[in-house]
């Protein structure tokens, strides 16, 4: 029911009970045959020890073009394409590699779930190891032998990647279309159009005229619809919307996110993504917290986990720092609809010096 399996014979000990003092010590397994002799052992039902994350968890990669997408593991998996992702070498330095390997197993370990102080989080299985920082030197060890206050190494350093130049309005437009934006088609799934839903505030009347700016900066024609209590945008344009869909904003509230796009362009263009994002789904507090202090940050609140997730690491390219977490949205009623208890996800900017 268990194997063990010796990658190598280069060993210079002398252990009594070696299996391998009398085999050719030159002899070893790459890594793609160690990896096909434990998955095949596993088929036959062999015990595991399983080095693995959960499905929807995220991994930032680069395409042969050079390009840095950000994909859910799952699916990553599902296209087993030839890709770059990033770690730290023997020496503790970011280091760029290609994926070699591709597994999808049913779950057999307990998941942990690994939470920071500042909200960050990830699932793995309880053998899978992750960067701690202990004793003055980066180790990594299994999440089932780690304790509360562990320090975990992030990666702060960000890829090379080429450029993208893209103008600073269409990254704007994007930010408010993730934020408040959704997809309207004709006949089952062929694109029709876009629209943007704002409320019927000051600010949000501002917003609706950026909107309509913008569209007409890029040639083309919007249409505005006042209801009771909020206004929309539509662009009808198959094209636009074909473009909008190319660029993997998500459908559905529960599945925005941040456009590949945006993490290939310049900085000021990041900064103006997050302008139209924050602009939809956020808001500023500068009240006065407890008599005390001035209470000066930035939040935003969503639906999508795939959202928060990406906002974070674009902030983390801007060297921004930020603080997520999550919470439940009581049953509610929203133009005569009853909305059942769903999950939230939350961005916090709270350093005055990256909000001005």
């Amino acid at each position: 029911i268990s194997i063990q399996l010796a990658p190598t014979n280069k060993c210079n000990l002398n252990c009594i009970m070696c299996s391998v003092a009398n085999r050719n010590k030159s002899d070893e397994l790459s890594l793609e045959q160690s990896i096909k002799v434990l998955t095949d052992f596993k088929t036959l039902g062999a015990k595991t020890v399983e080095f693995s994350l959960k499905g929807d968890e995220i991994i930032p990669f680069k395409e042969s073009n050079g390009f840095l997408k950000i994909d859910t593991i799952e699916n990553i998996v599902k296209n087993k394409k030839a890709l770059l992702s990033f770690t730290l070498d023997d020496n503790n330095t970011f280091s760029e590699g290609i994926i070699t390997d591709f597994v999808s197993h049913k779950q057999t370990e307990p998941l942990y779930k690994v939470t920071l102080s500042d909200g960050r989080n990830i699932t793995v299985t309880k053998s899978h190891s992750i960067f701690f920082y202990k004793n003055g030197k980066i180790v990594a060890f299994p999440v089932k032998d780690a304790t509360l206050e562990d320090t975990v190494v992030l990666l702060n350093k960000t890829p090379s990647i080429n450029i993208l130049e893209l103008d600073p309005a269409f990254c704007r437009l994007l930010g408010y279309f993730v934020a408040e934006g959704c997809y309207q088609f004709q006949r089952k799934h062929v694109p029709h159009s876009l629209v943007f839903t704002f409320g019927y505030s000051t600010n949000e009347q501002r917003y609706v005229s950026d909107v309509v700016s913008i569209l007409e900066k890029l040639g083309y024609t919007s249409y505005i619809y006042t209801y009771k209590n909020k206004t929309q945008v539509h662009v009808n344009n198959k094209k636009l919307v074909e473009l909008f869909l190319s660029l993997s904003t998500g459908e559905g509230s529960n599945n925005k996110r941040v456009p590949d796009v945006i993490f290939n362009t310049t900085d000021e263009n990041k900064i103006e993504f997050l302008k139209g994002l924050f602009a939809g789904d956020g808001n500023f507090r500068n009240n006065l917290y407890k008599k005390k202090f001035f209470r000066r940050s930035l939040h935003l609140k969503t639906s999508s986990k795939f959202l928060q997730k990406t906002i974070i690491y674009l902030l983390d390219q801007l060297d921004i720092v930020a603080t997520c977490g999550t919470g439940l949205n009581r049953e509610r009623k929203i133009e005569n609809r009853t909305l059942k208890p769903s999950k939230y996800y939350t961005v916090s900017i709270s350093n005055f010096d990256s909000l001005v």
